[in-house]
């Protein structure tokens, strides 16, 4: 397991660079002066050479004096293995895994960069040329007795770029077990290699070119090497972070050495934060933990840090902290030359919202229009999730407005936590928002070819204006018109405003179970129709028992120009308990039947399957004892309702997978959304289900997702 941030610092320029995935950042200053999406692996890939060339792999190159990404032709760096980049970007370290029976199945030598045999393991540099130099003989392949090794971390490389150490898995032909041991070495050859009492399957390794090597594995112990002679000079299970006498490893960990010490960063399982540690850089002895330091939460358990060492220029020796997604923080230390979110010490708290601190959607309908703004204010600043988020977003969009404009000017990574939010509902504070918002957010949208957060902000935003900007864009940009009609059920006509595939008025659906009394708002909707009310044939696509009715909703509900032949969705599942019957995974399109309210299924869509009409290989279907009946009400959205809705009509579909809106099989329009509903609700195994019509063809299509 390895961190999918990275970050290097080049203090003659001044510059931090922070990859994460396939994106890289310049940031100088404090702000960001160039970015560039390469491919996922890039964050392995990186190197710095002392003259501001930052290296990307087999990506390219950027100049940091004038940054731009120029592309190359690397032969030196595969896409297989397990690589890293020279300190200089010149040379790389490159693994292949062991064994390799057949050299076939992998290509051409050539491509792979090492030389492969049957039970060996190589390392090897490589330059850019493709030029192979296998490491001294005997240092690492010791074929004689079937020895060999694999390994298990990426190597890591030393500032000075001859320094080296790598994480290996020695396994011997004759023994039914496996060494776990640290290799150092020194440009091409081995110093040492030292066996290991416990079995890491990861590591983080560190370079102090004045005081060694350190090693930091995922049973919390620290390891310290000498870089003259290779020899351990200190080694010690560490206290405290996590509990390794019963087995537990790190979800993410980092190590850093300091002009104060030695810094380790943990992920504390159970708490779902992070704790830095410091250590003695000698004895590796605890000095325990770092009392001003508040745990930085990341919810996608990914991080990087780097160091900061003192120099002429002022920059105060410190830590840089960057998570996947939260604004980089400067911590234990203070900076002379960084602005914005690098001058922090940690991510702050928030201020209160005018003493006003709400409980339950319920607060928030007594709450006054201004608290309520403050309120927004306040979970737009903490960007992450709170309980309070949907149901106010949902009943109080405008609350949000005020905050807009400052927010639209955040930086992207700041910007790029408002999913935490609420990832199906936060992009509706800009619901409503005014037309210089829209503009403002489709300029960004325009600008970066569709790739920003904009664009889904100006989806939701769901204004005449917002409508008509979506269609220049998405008739201009490919992205937006693919984004635009899958994400936002939005027709885009040739000319003119976007047409909504949806009905903007959302309405909640609950499942109340029939002991209770009916609401006096509510709108009782017909559930478990026997299957000859509603079927023309009563049997499913793949299953001779025909699907269990879950609910009928009249088409008048969501305003779609519905016909006499077409005058309601049926919501429907398979009832057949038969292991291995395909009913429940089926997607269900269905035609207006011949008697009027009856439909008659036709097909699966998702597989392209029709009916079967064979019945010698339907399955005939099993029924259990089916669940308590429920009743299914339709009502307004109140926040202070604290039941967990069934589902909805109307609104955008809320997609629990990638979004799959359906066209029409004869006209092939994008569908008209009707609505979705959980089963779980309804005590009956998990499936979301979206409902979509055609009006012109009265044909329906129910899509099933579940996760």
């Amino acid at each position: 397991m390895t961190d999918s941030v990275r970050i290097l610092i080049h203090e003659p320029t001044r510059t931090l660079v922070r990859c994460t995935g396939g994106h890289v950042q310049l940031i100088r200053e404090g702000r960001e002066v160039a970015n560039a999406y390469g491919s996922s692996t890039t964050s392995d890939e990186l190197g710095l050479a002392e003259d501001g060339t930052l290296f990307l792999g087999d990506q390219g190159f950027f100049d940091l004096q004038a940054p731009t990404l120029r592309r190359r032709n690397w032969d030196g760096i595969a896409s297989h293995g397990c690589k890293t980049l020279h300190p200089t970007g010149q040379v790389a370290l490159v693994m292949t895994r062991a064994p390799v029976n057949d050299p076939s199945t992998y290509g051409p030598v050539r491509e792979f960069h090492a030389r492969v045999r049957p039970n060996t393991f190589q390392l090897v540099l490589v330059s850019p040329t493709g030029q192979l130099e296998t490491l001294a003989e005997g240092s690492v392949v010791a074929e004689s007795g079937g020895r060999r090794f694999k390994y298990l971390a990426r190597p890591v490389f030393a500032p000075d770029g001859k320094h080296w150490a790598i994480l290996v898995n020695e396994s011997l032909a004759a023994a039914p077990y496996h060494d776990r041991r640290v290799l150092l070495g020194r440009a091409d050859r081995i110093l040492a290699h030292h066996r290991l009492s416990f079995s890491p399957e990861v590591a983080r390794a560190s370079f102090d070119l004045k005081r060694g090597m350190f090693l930091l594995t995922e049973r919390v112990r620290l390891l310290a090497m000498s870089l003259e002679d290779g020899r351990v000079m200190a080694e010690r299970e560490l206290p405290g972070p996590t509990d390794t006498r019963a087995g537990q490893g790190l979800i993410r960990s980092a190590l850093l050495p300091v002009p104060e010490g030695l810094v380790a960063v943990f992920a504390e399982e159970k708490k779902a934060s992070y704790a830095l540690y410091e250590f003695d850089p000698a004895t590796l002895a605890s000095r325990g933990r770092w009392a001003d330091v508040a745990p930085i939460h990341d919810a996608d358990g990914e991080f990087g840090l780097a160091s900061l060492a003192a120099n002429s220029g002022g920059t105060a020796a410190g830590i840089v902290w960057a998570p996947a997604v939260h604004p980089m923080a400067l911590i234990h230390a203070d900076s002379t030359w960084r602005e914005g979110p690098l001058a922090l010490r940690n991510v702050p708290e928030p201020p209160k919202s005018r003493g006003f601190e709400p409980k339950t959607g319920a607060d928030l309908v007594q709450a006054s229009p201004e608290d309520r703004v403050a309120l927004a204010g306040e979970l737009l600043d903490r960007r992450e999730r709170s309980l309070l988020f949907v149901p106010l977003v949902r009943a109080y969009p405008e609350s949000f407005h005020p905050h807009l404009a400052r927010m639209l000017a955040w930086p992207g990574e700041w910007k790029a936590l408002l999913k935490q939010l609420d990832w199906r509902r936060w992009s509706e504070i800009a619901r409503g928002a005014s037309d210089p918002l829209v503009d403002a957010m489709a300029e960004t949208t325009r600008r970066l070819e569709g790739r920003a957060l904009e664009l889904e902000l100006l989806l939701a935003a769901d204004t005449p204006r917002a409508l008509m900007r979506l269609a220049d864009l998405a008739r201009e940009i490919p992205l937006v018109h693919e984004s635009a009609t899958k994400s936002g059920c939005l027709e885009i006509p040739a000319q003119g405003p976007a047409v909504r595939r949806f009905d903007p008025n959302e309405r909640v659906l609950h499942a109340v179970p029939t002991s209770e009394a009916p609401r006096a708002d509510a709108l009782q909707l017909e559930t478990g129709l026997e299957p000859q009310t509603w079927l023309e044939e009563p049997r499913g696509i793949y299953c001779l028992l025909p699907p269990a009715h879950l609910a009928r909703v009249p088409l008048e509900l969501v305003h779609c120009d519905s016909s006499d032949r077409l005058q309601a969705f049926h919501f429907a599942i398979s009832a057949c308990q038969k292991p291995g019957c395909d009913e429940w995974a089926a997607y269900y399109e269905a035609r207006a039947g011949i008697q009027p309210g009856h439909l008659r299924l036709i097909s699966d869509p998702l597989e392209q399957q029709e009916m079967i009409m064979d019945e010698r290989i339907y399955c005939r279907g099993e029924r259990e004892k089916q669940p308590a009946p429920k009743r299914v009400e339709l009502s307004p959205f109140d926040p202070a309702d604290s039941r967990t809705p069934l589902g909805r009509i109307g609104g955008r579909p809320k997609w629990t997978q990638s979004p799959e809106v359906p066209s029409c099989p004869e006209c092939e329009r994008a569908m008209f959304f009707v609505g979705q509903l959980d089963t779980a609700g309804l005590d009956i195994l998990y499936f979301d289900l979206f409902a979509f019509v055609c009006e012109r063809c009265a044909i329906t299509v129910q899509v099933r997702q579940n996760t």
